[in-house]
């Protein structure tokens, strides 16, 4: 017995040298492809504008593949009003209807019409751009003042293409984009300068006037964004405030505009008629008390479901810097946690919600997070040689399963893209031929990167809302599903 175990040792040995000097060659190649590369000053910054280029290139194919869905027909038209959108003061006035007949959301869903109004073909093109300017946003969050990361900017598209429990209702369709991506963009845009000022006090000295009176008027704009966002952008502005004052920074004045905006944007979200007429829709029979705890439950196993391992990264990492025991470790640990307690705000704020919390909108959750982990992990690579070289090496693994799945989402975006091009074949055919009343094939998605994914379709009944809604927008008098 012992004859046999000394005779596995040395080949034991064997193997965890070849390891050993297999990580060895591998960090110094890193180490050296790493030096080489910030030799060249302007290397970081172009190849950044590259990647962007790469973001912009992909979203565009997936934008130009996604028609138009369910609720991109509704909003088609004036709400409330039987006559289709023609001009600014249309969605105007079907916002004021919307505001007092279903939700307070009147910002982006304005949003959402104004596209709509532009058409898809410019909705494609800009929304593109809209994901690649909150990918930046995000990346100038974490990032401010420091040197080029690209490695950063990959990191954060590869973790919302991973983690976004519904990222083409988020991001590709029409109205959800609206809502929720450039929901967060707005946030995010306004959230930046209270961001850059926590490091360099000379952000907006200058035109003070000026400043209050703008930063008042985004911070109404960014309160009346959604619901869940709204919460987490006060709990950030909140605890920013008091990250000034407890490190005797002078709070600007734009800082407090700025944040009444924000409270008054939300109020007039939050206090909107339409959204009590909405929650008659709902039927409860619990009590408030049980209905909330049973929302909090809810909202907690989903929380774990979609976020578990992005949950656990942001404990490892917030464990490790908290145990370096360095000077600076406390501006990444303070950035970090404002950040993840606007991601809590975002999850719990929902629990007043008695529409539920559906996947997409857990989008701008996901945004809170990553931007609490951000912070630390930009402090552990600036503190810890093992750093760069495990984040080059996770890239090298995850870039090319993101090919691969990138793959299957084009395959399956393209193929409901197909089938919507039947069905619009299907509608002309019927229309020509003098037919006004025609049956559709229903359509299923079935990868999450679909906008399609998790949204209603054609039903039997040809009263149901999105049977009612294609029929007016395609001018038919009824739709049956097939």
């Amino acid at each position: 017995m012992n004859r046999n175990s000394s005779a596995k040792q040395p080949k034991a040995d064997a193997v965890k040298g070849v390891f050993l000097r297999l990580w060895e060659r591998i960090c110094s190649a890193a180490h050296a492809a790493s030096e080489a590369y910030r030799s060249h000053r302007k290397a970081p910054v172009v190849l950044l504008l590259l990647c962007a280029a790469a973001v912009f290139v992909l979203m565009l194919i997936l934008n130009i593949k996604t028609p138009l869905i369910a609720d991109d027909f509704t909003y088609s038209f004036v709400y409330n009003e039987d006559r289709s959108l023609q001009n600014l003061g249309d969605v105007f006035a079907s916002q004021y209807n919307h505001y007092f007949l279903w939700g307070g959301r009147a910002v982006v869903h304005a949003l959402g019409q104004i596209f709509l109004l532009l058409g898809k073909s410019v909705f494609n093109v800009v929304n593109s751009l809209g994901f690649v300017l909150l990918s930046l946003l995000i990346y100038l969050h974490i990032n401010c003042f420091q040197k080029t990361r690209v490695s950063l900017f990959v990191g954060i598209n590869l973790l919302l293409w991973i983690f976004a429990p519904a990222f083409g209702e988020s991001t590709l369709w029409v109205i959800g984009s609206a809502n929720y991506l450039w929901g967060m963009l707005l946030v995010l845009a306004f959230l930046l300068p209270f961001r850059l000022y926590a490091v360099r006090q000379n952000v907006m000295q200058n035109h003070m006037v000026f400043h209050v009176i703008w930063m008042f008027l985004a911070g109404v704009l960014a309160g009346w964004t959604n619901e869940n966002t709204g919460a987490g952008l006060l709990a950030i502005l909140v605890l920013m405030m008091a990250y000034f004052w407890i490190n005797k920074l002078r709070i600007p004045k734009w800082s407090v505009s700025g944040l009444l905006g924000a409270l008054v944007g939300y109020a007039a979200m939050i206090l909107a008629p339409g959204n009590y007429v909405r929650a008659t829709y709902f039927e409860n029979k619990d009590s408030l008390l049980t209905t909330l705890i049973n929302r909090a439950v809810r909202h907690t196993k989903s929380m774990y479901e979609y976020f578990f391992v992005l949950l656990l990264i942001f404990a490892v990492c917030l464990l490790l810097v908290y145990c370096q025991k360095r000077s600076d470790r406390a501006r990444a640990i303070g950035s970090s946690l404002i950040y993840f307690t606007g991601f809590l705000a975002s999850v719990y704020s929902m629990i007043l919600s008695p529409a539920g919390f559906p996947m997409r909108a857990w989008f701008g959750p996901l945004v809170f997070l990553i931007l609490a982990l951000g912070p630390l992990a930009v402090h552990l690579e600036q503190t810890s040689s093992l750093v760069r070289p495990v984040s080059a090496l996770l890239l090298c693994v995850f870039l090319p399963l993101f090919a691969v799945s990138f793959r299957g989402a084009y395959r399956d975006i393209n193929r409901t893209y197909e089938e919507w091009q039947d069905r619009i074949a299907v509608i002309e055919q019927e229309k020509a031929n003098g037919n006004r009343e025609v049956r559709l094939s229903p359509i299923a998605a079935k990868s999450k990167y679909n906008a399609m994914y998790g949204l209603t379709d054609v039903k039997d009944n040809p009263k149901y809302w999105v049977n009612r809604d294609i029929a007016r927008y395609y001018g038919l008098d009824a739709v049956y599903k097939k």
